[in-house]
């Protein structure tokens, strides 16, 4: 009987190791996949964030190309940035002045 015992045991420890195997490499599995999908949304979320910027660089790009269109705009960006001036026009230059550094008296 000792042998019939043992041999029925052998079966049932048998299927428990492989039961906690199984499960083990279910577990360790899973915590890898987990963390695969943690460092996937944080990209997709990088990517949105980046994807928003850019979208809205576009729009203000399109507002300026829109802008260009208009002769008045463009001239002011020549006066202003440019310095240009209507034929006729006399161009002024303020330069301000370097206030003097005081010297010391003499003692």
């Amino acid at each position: 009987m000792s042998t019939d015992a043992a041999g029925r045991h052998h079966p049932r420890r048998l299927v428990w190791a492989l039961g906690l195997a199984g499960a083990g490499l279910f577990a360790f599995s899973s915590a890898q996949a987990a963390l695969r999908l943690y460092h996937l949304t944080r990209q997709v979320a990088e990517l949105e964030h980046h994807r928003n910027r850019l979208m809205a660089e576009n729009r203000g790009l399109r507002e300026e190309i829109r802008r260009l269109q208009d002769p008045a705009y463009v001239e002011r960006l020549a006066r202003e940035e440019l310095g240009l001036v209507r034929p006729g026009e006399i161009a002024v230059v303020l330069v301000p002045q370097s206030t003097p550094t005081p010297r010391p008296r003499p003692r």
